[in-house]
């Protein structure tokens, strides 16, 4: 490394790009722990983002993961990635003693997913497959969360990526998300869920779902104005921040509360100093810290073209000032992460049962819709419910279901495959269709409408489909047996 050590590296990027203002270097607090950060060559990115999902162009040659320890000298800053071709994406252990990265050793070498002590030691392989491997995340019960690119040829749009659960050991891999878009960017939530990000036709919304794949629910994005949102973020006081990117490619750092994600997404906007406020732009990363604050990369705005690389800041809590953390003018800072211990993540028990092939559907009532997005009201009742799925890349429909007088309907449906359903009318006739789903083994998942409000609850009555053993659909148990 070129600078000297961690506190000198951020007094002399303040003193070089702040002449003049009246905030005094010797001011500029250090972050109290030690960070791992991403540097890619300055020279190898000319401001352009890389897609999530082309490791290969978000972390070029030379790309590597680096340990910036308080207070020591740059000789004693661990590479944790050493020797490895390319690196990036850590994610850090709830106690703060290791780090996951996703590293490819050789130009030729499939990207995997390895293990390292904070300080440094000799990488353990955890995740190799026949396929790519990135974004990882550390779950409870000893277990980790990884987006891998799905077997087989490319498609047109490129290769779909999914979520998958391993041991720690690499033992027990398990595919978890089934639809028919690319999921990435995992994290595990306090509750015990995992949010993570999903393709749409226009950009990529927020999910959750359970470590067993079940109860995948939209979280935000899913309709409105076109946006990638991905590197999704839990706060310590109830938010969730986000980097959203415009189809036009500019990058903006986002923010929802927990309690209402639909109704509280706003932009984060931050500046390096109150006099002469220089923006953040082009942000790559926010990562919480342990006192309310977020520690980013990105590139300050400098008419002067100073520090024009991408850099570490953090934020004051409760203003809207950033101060410098950690900037070395031949390397691009494109992600920082924190080794302070965090609370770990809570245990989710998993009521799958994986010797069934076939879970089931429950809609409350059909009838009930935003009027938005889902069938405006007044117009036709729905009848019935097709159930479709995708079997060897084509579309199939698994059969037409009664729908109740009261709107609701009992169905059993294949485990582990994208479905979707249609409405119809008396005459046959399409009214809405939803979004692409999966039900997983013994799962039960439950509807309150076609579209409806995510922000209600159905109404508390018993529903007529329930009065009756689940309808069945030809053919659903034997094309489940030919996944």
């Amino acid at each position: 490394m070129r600078t000297a050590s961690y506190r000198a590296a951020s007094l002399a990027w303040f003193a070089a790009c702040c002449a003049g203002c009246t905030s005094s270097p010797a001011s500029v607090p250090v972050v109290a722990t030690d960070l791992v950060v991403v540097q890619l060559p300055a020279a190898s990115v000319a401001g352009e983002r890389a897609e999530r999902l082309d490791l290969d162009a978000r972390y070029p040659p030379g790309s590597r993961v680096i340990v910036v320890r308080q207070g020591r000298p740059s000789t004693e800053w661990p590479v944790l990635s050493e020797g490895f071709e390319a690196a990036g994406a850590p994610a850090v252990s709830p106690d703060g003693a290791t780090v996951l990265f996703a590293g490819r050793q050789t130009p030729d070498s499939r990207w995997a997913v390895y293990e390292v002590r904070a300080h440094g030691s000799k990488p353990k392989k955890v995740i190799d497959l026949d396929r790519d491997c990135g974004d990882s995340a550390y779950l409870a019960g000893n277990r980790v969360v990884v987006a891998c690119r799905d077997a087989g040829a490319a498609s047109a749009s490129g290769h779909r990526w999914s979520l998958y659960t391993t041991s720690r050991a690499g033992a027990g891999f398990e595919r978890i998300t089934f639809g028919v878009d690319s999921a990435f960017d995992p994290f595990p939530l306090r509750d015990g869920r995992i949010l993570f990000s999903m393709r749409k036709r226009d950009g990529a919304a927020l999910f959750t779902i359970n470590p067993d794949g079940s109860m995948i629910e939209p979280f935000l994005g899913s309709h409105g104005a076109p946006a990638t949102r991905s590197r999704p973020r839990e706060t310590t006081d109830g938010g969730v921040v986000f980097i959203a990117t415009d189809p036009d490619g500019a990058a903006r750092l986002q923010r929802v509360e927990m309690r209402r994600p639909l109704a509280t997404e706003r932009t984060l906007s931050f500046s390096l100093d109150a006099v002469a406020p220089r923006a953040l732009v082009d942000p790559r990363s926010a990562e919480p810290l342990a006192d309310g604050a977020l520690l980013l990369t990105g590139r300050p705005a400098f008419d002067t073209g100073l520090a024009s690389t991408s850099a570490v800041f953090r934020t004051i809590p409760g203003s809207t000032e950033l101060q410098p953390v950690f900037d070395d003018p031949a390397w691009d800072e494109v992600e920082a992460v924190s080794l302070s211990p965090v609370e770990p993540p809570r245990g989710k028990p998993s009521g799958l049962r994986p010797n069934q092939r076939n879970g089931k559907l429950i809609l409350y009532d059909a009838n009930r819709s935003d009027g938005v997005v889902g069938p405006p009201s007044g117009g036709p009742r729905p009848t019935a419910l097709a159930v479709q799925t995708l079997f060897a890349g084509q579309l199939r429909t698994l059969g037409n279901v009664p729908i109740e007088a009261d709107g609701s309907l009992f169905v059993e449906v294949p485990s582990d495959r994208p479905i979707r359903v249609r409405s119809l009318d008396a005459r046959g006739a399409e009214i809405s269709t939803s979004d692409w789903f999966w039900v997983r083994a013994g799962e039960t998942r439950a509807c309150f409408g076609c579209h409806e409000s995510r922000e209600s609850a159905p109404v508390n009555r018993v529903i007529r489909a329930l009065a009756q053993r689940p309808r069945s659909l030809a053919g659903v148990t034997n094309e489940a047996s030919a996944r």
